[in-house]
C-alpha cells in the first residue's frame, strides 16, 4: 500500500473565560491510501499476565490510534483457573478486574473507559452487576450497555468488552500525543 501525505496546518486557541491564554499552531499529517481511506498507523496487540489468558485465537486487546479495544473477558483468573462455579458477583468482579488490568497495561485508567458492554446470563443478575460496577468504578460513568443472553462459554454468567481512550485527559495531553507542534505561544 502506498501512502499519500496531506499535511494541514491549523490554529487552536485555548480560552480561560473570555480571554485567550494560548495559541497552538499545529501541523497534522494525514495519511491516506490511494483509495482515499484515512490511515492512522499500525495495530498494537496487548497482552498482560494480570488478566486471564486468551482461550482461543485472539489477543486480550488491540490498540490503534489512541483507542484500546478489549476482547470479551470472562471471570477467569490470571493463573488460568476459573470462577464459573462461583456466585455471580465474584465472576463479575473478576471479569471487570481482568478488563481494568488490560486497560491499565494499555495506558488507560478507569476514567479513560469510553464504552463498556456486559453480557449477563439472566436479567435477575442486573442489580448484582450494578452493585459490583459501582464498587469498582465509583462515580465514573462510561457509556455502558448490559445485554441479557441465554448462555456464555464454559457456563460463565458474565462477559465484559470495553473501549478505552489512551490519554483521554486534558486537551494539552491530547494535542501533544496526537499532533506535532509547529509553535506554541502563551500570553
Amino acid at each position: 500500500m502506498v501512502l499519500l501525505r496531506a499535511p494541514t496546518t491549523s490554529i487552536i486557541t485555548l480560552h480561560a473565560g473570555a480571554e485567550p491564554v494560548a495559541w497552538y499552531f499545529v501541523t497534522v499529517e494525514r495519511k491516506t491510501s490511494r483509495k482515499g481511506r484515512f490511515f492512522m498507523g499500525s495495530i498494537e496487540r496487548i497482552s498482560t499476565p494480570e488478566a486471564a489468558p486468551p482461550a482461543g485465537h485472539y489477543v486480550q486487546a488491540t490498540k490503534w490510534g489512541g483507542l484500546v479495544f478489549v476482547s470479551g473477558q470472562l471471570g477467569g483468573k490470571p493463573d488460568g483457573s476459573h470462577t464459573f462455579d462461583r456466585p455471580f458477583e465474584e465472576q463479575a468482579r473478576q471479569a471487570l478486574n481482568n478488563t481494568l488490568n488490560i486497560l491499565s497495561t494499555s495506558g488507560c485508567d478507569k476514567q479513560d473507559v469510553l464504552r463498556l458492554t456486559a453480557y449477563i446470563v439472566g436479567p435477575e443478575n442486573w442489580s448484582a452487576f450494578n452493585a459490583v460496577f459501582l464498587e469498582l468504578f465509583g462515580q465514573i460513568k462510561p457509556a455502558r450497555s448490559v445485554v441479557p443472553v441465554p448462555g456464555l462459554h464454559l457456563g460463565y454468567a458474565i462477559e465484559i468488552e470495553a473501549v478505552g481512550g489512551v490519554g483521554a485527559g486534558s486537551l494539552d495531553d491530547t494535542i501533544a500525543s496526537n499532533i506535532e507542534f509547529g509553535a506554541a505561544f502563551r500570553s
